[in-house]
């Protein structure tokens, strides 16, 4: 059922990158198993996938994915909710993103047991 959800959130993500003409998508996991970047790279969106994960190992095996640009460890620690602006500014500095320019940002988060994605 979890991968449903994050299929839809994909799809939903991409839909809005398009509709916004969003320079990036910025994908944040606070979860160790989450699929989402990878979902969001099958919809094959014409703008680069920044997705923030905690370890190399994953890092390597998302980077084989259409799109999907992996930084290992930048928001290591922070709150889901302090995350999107440090992503910006990592984005930013990447030379993904300008002033300016709209991005879409979406994460699956954890919260009491129960999980559940936001979308900015």
């Amino acid at each position: 059922e979890s991968g449903c959800v994050e299929a839809s959130i994909a799809k939903a993500t991409v839909a809005a990158a398009k509709k916004r003409d969003a320079s990036a998508i910025i994908v944040l996991n606070n979860k160790t198993g989450s699929n989402l970047a990878r979902f969001v790279s099958a919809y094959r969106p014409d703008v680069p996938i920044i997705t923030f994960v905690s370890s190399s190992k994953m890092a390597r095996q998302l980077i084989l994915h259409r799109g999907i640009h992996p930084v290992v460890g930048a928001l290591s620690g922070l709150s889901f909710h302090k995350r999107p602006t440090l992503a910006i500014k990592y984005a930013r500095a990447m030379g993904f993103i300008s002033p300016g320019e709209n991005v879409v940002i979406v994460g699956m988060e954890d919260e009491d047991d129960e999980e559940f994605g936001t979308m900015k």
